[in-house]
């Protein structure tokens, strides 16, 4: 068995999954790069504990390393019309000129957004679906994920054959940035 994008703890299993942690320092870094100063972290609900962990600390470990740490808390996003609002009004209370999304509909949430007062918010998504949207991202790379899986379900077939022991891991695709 392995594993895509699977964190599970129990059973233990091969699994290849994205570099999340690399995926938010890009974006962070992206922005950076981009004169945006104050870049906010919004994360949808329905990620599973993992994965938000290793984007948060992604984009904690770039934003400490570009000066004097102001801790912006993460926002997690619901799939509803309130959540928006709130969303937007966070931004503007931490003063935000940027947000780092995953699993949200970034597109959508950047025209709601940046359709109202106050200037315009820049963003950067993570596994964005839609890549027609012209929304600077960290796209998915399921292709690659699964690829790799069925290479890695040889191998294991190879040692399993040859009587070696074999302890699961984890393997982590790199990323890239797509304006």
């Amino acid at each position: 068995v392995i594993g895509i994008e699977s964190m599970q703890v129990e059973p233990r299993v091969d699994n290849v999954s994205t570099d999340y942690c690399q995926a938010a320092r890009l974006s962070f870094l992206q922005l950076w790069q981009r004169g945006r100063r104050n870049i906010g972290f919004a994360v949808a609900q329905n990620l599973g504990a993992e994965i938000e962990g290793q984007l948060r600390a992604g984009y904690l470990v770039e934003a400490y390393a570009k000066g004097p740490a102001r801790k912006i808390p993460c926002f997690r996003v619901a799939e509803n019309r309130a959540n928006i609002e709130y969303l937007s009004e966070w931004i503007v209370a931490e003063k935000l000129d940027a947000v780092v999304g995953c699993g949200v509909d970034v597109p959508g949430l950047a025209a709601s957004i940046n359709s109202g007062e106050g200037g315009t918010v820049a963003w950067a998504s993570i596994d964005i679906r839609d890549l027609q949207s012209g929304c600077p991202c960290v796209p998915g790379i399921l292709g690659d994920l699964g690829r790799r899986a069925v290479e890695l379900l040889i191998m294991r077939l190879q040692i399993n054959l040859l009587g070696l022991p074999a302890n699961p891991a984890t393997t982590f695709f790199p990323v890239e940035w797509r304006d």
